[in-house]
């Protein structure tokens, strides 16, 4: 006899009907040969000095600076040793230009749109729990976890959408950068005829420094660095969850974080997931939980499907197994 099997749409539940539950261990543990999905659970730092949007300045940050004081040095000596000030003089003019164009406040203000203390007139609502991966196929899911699961506080919330664009309200660039630039212009233009004119020889110092910066570029453009580095600061909260098959990682994401392994069934099962008749009952007991959660809470609830209807649906059977969809 072929065994009896079941159908079901589960639900698609909104992050703030998610029951808060946290859990602290260990960091990191070794991961086995085969990983077929691997969910790792972060949440804000708040031991951090520095605010969300901030960087936190690494080895590759001041690895510039002492880049900077190895081509001042170099062209140092080939003044010294060549009694060529030109050298030294196109060296520190091409710094100094190119640190006061980087320098000016327009762009920041358009990479971070996050708004500052002194900008704030009412505290940050702290955002609701995210999950960001590539997608189906995908072997890598990190979690963020927000104010549904108690992983962040209002002092330092963490909006990754409000992080990820720009100021868009800013239709044209500041008057500062309109004649900064005209004015970096014409110095631009007057360094490099300098640069080609009579009084600079010994040029091979000029390319030594050169190919300096452009390897440092290299190093920078390739080097792993801290999430901190780049305005996020986030703990690993413990071991991630890893097993060979995905259902189970699913499961025993929800079973730790409610919420979370429900959503993640559609990104990566969007025809239906192969399940028995125990994880059935489990998912089906999930979504009723997270309905009367909601409810509770008045919260918004996409999808939301009565308990009734997944049993009456429990009659629809396939050949291979419970289907979750």
């Amino acid at each position: 006899m072929k065994p009896k099997v079941s159908r079901f749409q589960p639900m698609q539940i909104d992050e703030e009907a998610a029951n808060p539950q946290g859990e602290n261990a260990s960091l990191l543990q070794q991961p086995p040969e085969w990983q077929a999905l691997r969910v790792e659970i972060f949440q804000i730092n708040p031991d951090s000095k520095y605010r969300q949007g901030v960087i936190q300045r690494d080895g590759t940050w001041f690895c510039g600076i002492l880049t900077i004081l190895i081509q001042l040095g170099i062209a140092g000596f080939a003044w010294w040793f060549s009694k060529n000030w030109a050298i030294l003089m196109v060296t520190g003019a091409g710094t100094l230009l190119s640190l006061a164009q980087g320098a000016l406040p327009q762009w920041r203000t358009e990479k971070w749109v996050f708004p500052k203390p002194k900008h704030l007139t009412t505290k940050l609502k702290a955002p609701g729990t995210v999950s960001i991966t590539r997608g189906n196929g995908s072997r890598h899911v990190m979690v963020i976890l927000g104010s549904d699961h108690s992983g962040t506080t209002s002092a330092k919330p963490l909006d990754l959408e409000l992080m990820a664009c720009s100021d868009d309200r800013r239709h044209c660039a500041d008057r500062l950068t309109i004649y900064a630039t005209f004015v970096f212009t014409i110095l631009w233009t007057a360094l490099l005829i300098t640069v080609a004119g009579p009084a600079v020889k010994n040029t091979w110092y000029l390319i030594i420094i050169g190919v300096i910066g452009m390897l440092q570029n290299l190093y920078v453009a390739g080097a792993t660095r801290e999430m901190g580095s780049l305005g996020i600061h986030l703990n690993l909260t413990r071991p991630a969850f890893h097993d060979t098959t995905i259902p189970r990682v699913l499961r025993r994401v929800e079973e730790s974080y409610e919420g979370v392994g429900v959503s993640l069934i559609p990104i990566f099962f969007p025809g239906g997931m192969r399940a028995d008749e125990e994880d059935c009952k489990f998912w089906a007991t999930k979504a009723q939980s997270q309905n009367e959660t909601a409810r509770a809470k008045k919260g918004f609830l996409v999808g939301e499907r009565k308990v009734e209807e997944i049993e009456i649906n429990q009659h629809n059977h396939t050949d291979e197994g419970i289907v979750v969809a």
